[in-house]
């Protein structure tokens, strides 16, 4: 690999403050937005038990599938677009690509949703043998316009890249108010339908505050402009991201849905608990995501190819140094932690937590190549991959669920997640010409390696075998981690570049942290 630069120039260093600054706004969003979402899950799966919680991830699932075809990939190809024409200062491209995404999007949705309104009988009792379950789709049908709606509108202002907008309509009214809801409906008695009820009025309150943002704040920008609509690029662009996000849902949903036509509902339930406790070793991915491709499509239009590469790979390692302590305690203590959070009846999906945990791991390490191909516009690529890891995933968990259960759809979603982000990340490798990866890339895997061994050893052999000490287990590996890290060098220049670019941002004053950094590098 050839040798870093010392010095960056203008532009770059001007990229990857834009990545830490939006990164940092959506990482506050996305800890509270998870937190609170999972909270939300915790509280349900508890309240109803397995099979409820089953019923309600079920719906989720189904959703998931249709949504789509209701959204057809046009809020990549307004992010995309929309960033693409603000960078060269063509307003009027720039608001026709809004108002054509808009009413592409409209039609579908709302003939799908009248469509799952209809149909929820025969899919909650034919297809999963769970009437329970045909009036929770009813709901989930009434919410999905508002769902899709949502999505389309942050997509503007992340474009826009006014990342506040979304912290504030997506992870605040949508899932903080979630958790208030489904506590009130729980204490009136409504259980099952109070989860259901709590997820569509979540998703109103969300609608309703983007819709003000854009109508409010960007708009204006915008109302003495003549629209320059703009169908056909969008589409052109978009469509075979429709067929991305679908193998994108199946990989996503088909294990819970196959689990729910092969196996008891009970069986959905705990398994869903696994997957989201192994999903928040993505946090750091979604939060570098969201801003990386307005960030590339900029460098990409001004032909700065060397800091397009610097900024990839100074966001990779923030990711794989981010990610790795949570990955080891989901990998080492699955039992206690389900237990700790879920309860003793959760438990059977400890080692589906374990295989999950490697999965999202893989997914957090090789996930930043979707953003870059979609700001190259490299969508047919995305979808060659997602289609392959797509198939792959339904014959997997055709063949393992009814053999392993809920250990067989994990088996499943770990091989096509190697094979979807391995393959994006393979074709980024030949557009740069060079690793995507920075050889101190090693420099985190060893400090948690070293780092977790006296924890595990602490813990298993030493202290009395209670989940509580998980806690304290994983604070200490946690700290052991980051001085070892900090010790065999793990930060760099282009981190420093970070932390000024975020004392600037949030007005913190963290000068003695630099400082304190600077001694390690």
């Amino acid at each position: 690999m050839p040798e870093e630069e010392d010095e960056l120039t203008e532009t770059g260093e001007k990229a990857i403050k834009s990545v830490a600054k939006g990164a940092g706004i959506v990482s506050l969003g996305l800890i509270f937005s998870n937190f609170a979402g999972y909270l939300f899950n915790v509280v349900t799966a508890r309240f109803l038990g397995s099979d409820g919680y089953g019923v309600i991830s079920l719906a989720v699932a189904v959703v998931g599938f249709l949504a789509p075809l209701c959204v057809l990939g046009i809020d990549s190809g307004i992010k995309r677009y929309v960033a693409f024409y603000r960078g060269k200062g063509d307003e009027s491209r720039t608001k026709g690509t809004i108002t054509s995404g808009l009413k592409i999007v409209l039609l579908p949705t709302v003939f799908i949703s009248i469509l799952l309104f209809i149909f929820s009988e025969p899919i909650a009792i034919r297809v999963f043998n769970e009437p329970a379950a045909s009036f929770v789709f009813r709901i989930f049908a009434l919410a999905l316009p508002f769902k899709i709606l949502l999505k389309t509108l942050i997509s503007i202002t992340d474009a826009f890249q006014e990342m506040k907008y979304r912290v504030v309509s997506y992870y605040v009214m949508r899932k903080g108010t979630r958790i208030l809801l489904v506590l009130g409906f729980f204490y009136v008695g409504l259980e099952i339908l109070g989860a259901a009820y709590a997820i569509m009025l979540s998703y109103v309150l969300g609608f309703s505050t983007a819709l003000f943002f854009v109508a409010r704040k960007i708009a204006p920008k915008l109302s003495q402009v003549k629209s320059n609509l703009n169908y056909k690029e969008l589409i052109a662009y978009s469509w075979p991201l429709l067929f991305v996000s679908i193998m994108t849902k199946i990989l996503g949903y088909t294990d819970k849905v196959m689990l729910g036509y092969f196996e008891a509902s009970s069986q959905v339930g705990v398994y869903n608990a696994a997957l989201i406790t192994a999903a928040f070793i993505t946090i750091g991915l979604s939060a570098v995501k969201k801003i990386t491709m307005p960030v590339f499509s900029d460098l990409l239009g001004k032909e700065e190819g060397e800091e397009l590469s610097r900024t990839f790979r100074t966001s990779n390692k923030w990711l794989i140094a981010i990610t790795l302590p949570l990955f080891f305690v989901l990998l080492l203590f699955p039992n206690h932690v389900m237990n700790l959070i879920f309860g003793l009846e959760y438990v059977v999906a400890s080692t589906a937590l374990s295989i999950l945990a490697v999965a999202y791991f893989l997914k957090a390490c090789l996930g930043l190549g979707s953003s870059f191909l979609r700001s190259i516009e490299r969508t047919k690529v995305i979808l060659l991959a997602t289609l392959a890891g797509g198939f792959l995933n339904i014959v997997m968990n055709l063949l393992l669920i009814p053999r392993l259960g809920i250990e067989g759809a994990g088996y499943a979603y770990l091989l096509s997640t190697v094979v979807v982000y391995g393959l994006y990340m393979l074709y980024t490798y030949r557009y740069l010409g060079e690793s995507p990866y920075r050889q101190n890339i090693f420099k985190p895997l060893i400090s948690a390696i070293l780092a977790v061994i006296p924890v595990y050893l602490l813990f298993q052999h030493v202290l009395p075998p209670t989940n509580l000490l998980l806690i304290p287990a994983f604070v200490l590996f946690l700290a052991i981690y980051t001085l070892l890290f900090l010790v065999f060098g793990g930060l760099e220049e282009d981190d420093i570049v970070v932390l000024k670019a975020v004392e600037r941002k949030t007005g913190m004053k963290i000068k003695w942290l630099r400082n304190f950094v600077k001694r390690f590098i």
